[in-house]
């Protein structure tokens, strides 16, 4: 799997539900299980959250999330 890959959190329901909300698979609905999250590469990643002109979708590494769950 590319190391460039991303997750994508919606801000807005993670704030209005207390737990994180993520994009699933091919940007159709929204998650709070990590399994069931899509992944993006960096680009696609960026185009999506450019495409949010309310700034509620924030980019995470999955080196990131990598990191916290070890």
């Amino acid at each position: 799997m590319d190391k460039n890959m991303n997750f994508l959190m919606d801000l807005e329901r993670t704030f209005n539900f207390n737990k994180p909300f993520f994009w699933k698979p091919n940007k159709f609905g929204y998650t709070n299980f990590l399994n069931e999250a899509g992944l993006y590469s960096d680009k696609e990643a960026e185009e999506i959250k450019g495409q949010d002109f309310e700034g509620r979708t924030v980019i995470v590494p999955l080196s990131v999330v990598k990191g916290i769950l070890k």
